[in-house]
């Protein structure tokens, strides 16, 4: 079992000095700027560098490349650029894959991709290309060798979140899901016979992973409903062959394709990237919906991380930055997400929100004022999809620990050391639970194999084993004493 703290610490910690590596490369950099952008001591920092110089040269066959640290100093040895290049895509893979494998690591290691997708709604989709194109890091030796399944889901969220990201480091164009690549095809003509200028190979990457969500949306048999178009379109010829083709697509008489294809349209001309939008007044207002609503919620955002985070030494353009990420946020949720996913299991969000609940707390506000803001309806399943985003979100920008308050357990088990050592082992996957190995004056709860009428504070009581249902019960108790304490020390 890998413990949530290697994910959140040491894995971090690498990515920092792989950014440190991608911006100097073949420099030597002095150990005190290493120490203070990562934080750890001179003695931890050689043991990364060595960890860190094995995994990169499982994706770098150069012999000559290596790092070391020598005489207080990190030193790249013979990175060229291609070589730099891998590094920052192995860079943006790390730092996007906490967020699936931080959350995933307990809740989803028994959950197979196929179920993991079917509860959200999109069925089995075809990513062969992506996996060609990321084989040299899915076929990593560390923390992924472990967890075979969390390579699927992390591939999952890699193919959604990150395609545009990633296809910007390749000169060919592929296509996420090649069974609908024709369509795709008509429909990007369609758009570039538009447009005052050709498309960039960039744009139209971008437009062949938007084009292709939308349209798998459609076959797995998704329909838009309750979002609001986010861009104001001046286009409707355009628009109304895009209607024609929908309409070839699938016969579905429920679909209304009028409505599908402003909703695509709309997404596709917020996914191109120009550097003269004037050029474009024709076709589309750039001032999109998105942007205007997200407007409405900076200072809203702006005051939550500042309550949030700016005690916790979170310096103020760090803020700003965070602020714009979590607006970003905001375009590829409502506009991705919303269309191509119904929720996500409920004991999943259930039990992050019992590990995290300060942050939760901080999501839920956010979440709530969003759908306020954009006037949207949503299901509960969908809400708590939300949640459970901008709470990985959050937790990304407000600092550990610090905020959340521990939930005090004393232990008192007369079964056998063996069985209390297990149970410390459970209660050590959630990072708010101090142990307490005598009953005291904070302790929260009692927790024994018997039931004790001397103790007049609330008890758990596990005489056996506790199985799945046990545990999603006493993630539920956690979280409900957890938030009593941080309401009350707010």
């Amino acid at each position: 079992m890998i413990k949530d703290i290697i994910l959140r610490d040491t894995e971090i910690i690498k990515i920092k000095i792989l950014k440190i590596l991608i911006s100097l490369p073949n420099h030597a950099i002095s150990n005190k700027e290493v120490t203070k952008q990562t934080g750890v001591s001179q003695f931890r920092l050689q043991n990364l560098i060595e960890e860190l110089d094995t995994e990169i040269n499982q994706h770098i066959t150069d012999a000559n490349v290596s790092f070391e640290y020598d005489n207080n100093y990190l030193v790249a040895h013979n990175l060229n650029f291609s070589h730099v290049r891998l590094l920052r895509l192995e860079y943006i893979v790390n730092s996007n894959s906490f967020k699936i494998l931080r959350y995933n690591q307990f809740e989803n290691n028994q959950l197979p991709l196929h179920e993991f997708l079917g509860t959200n709604g999109i069925g089995q989709p075809n990513y062969y290309h992506l996996r060609k194109e990321l084989e040299p890091v899915l076929e990593r030796k560390t923390i992924f060798a472990n967890v075979p399944t969390y390579i699927d889901n992390f591939e999952y969220v890699k193919r959604r979140k990150l395609a545009s990201l990633f296809y910007s480091y390749y000169e060919d164009i592929r296509d996420p899901f090649p069974e609908v690549s024709d369509t795709v095809d008509l429909l990007i003509e369609m758009i570039d016979g538009y447009m005052p200028v050709e498309l960039s190979k960039a744009n139209t990457a971008k437009l062949r992973v938007c084009i292709s969500v939308q349209l798998m949306r459609i076959k797995n048999e998704n329909f838009l409903k309750n979002y609001s178009v986010p861009m104001s379109l001046k286009i409707e010829k355009l628009t109304q062959k895009f209607a024609e083709v929908y309409q070839d697509f699938t016969d579905d008489a429920r679909i209304d394709v009028q409505a599908e294809s402003i909703f695509l349209l709309s997404v596709c001309y917020s996914q191109i990237v120009v550097k003269e939008p004037e050029k474009y007044q024709d076709f589309v207002d750039f001032n999109s919906y998105v942007q205007k609503k997200n407007q409405s919620l900076y200072t809203f955002i702006d005051k939550l991380l500042r309550d949030n985070a700016v005690n916790h030494q979170v310096d103020e353009s760090t803020i700003e930055q965070k602020i714009d990420y979590i607006l970003r946020l905001n375009e590829w949720l409502l506009i991705f997400d919303l269309g191509f996913t119904e929720g996500v299991p409920e004991e999943v969000y259930y039990s992050l929100v019992s590990k995290y609940p300060q942050r939760s707390l901080v999501s839920d506000e956010y979440v709530d004022k969003l759908a306020a803001t954009f006037s949207m309806e949503l299901s509960e399943d969908s809400l708590n999809y939300l949640k459970y985003h901008y709470l990985i979100g959050f937790m990304e920008i407000i600092p550990d620990d610090s905020v959340d308050k521990n939930v005090n357990i004393a232990l008192d088990f007369t079964n056998s050391f063996a069985y209390s050592d297990y149970i410390k082992m459970v209660l050590r996957r959630y990072p708010s639970i101090h142990i307490d190995e005598n009953l005291m004056e904070h302790t929260d709860i009692y927790m024994s194999d018997m039931y004790s009428t001397y103790v007049n504070i609330p008890q758990i009581i596990w005489p056996n084993l506790p199985e799945k249902l046990e545990l999603q019960k006493f993630e539920k108790i956690i979280q409900t004493t957890q938030f009593n304490k941080i309401k009350a020390y707010n």
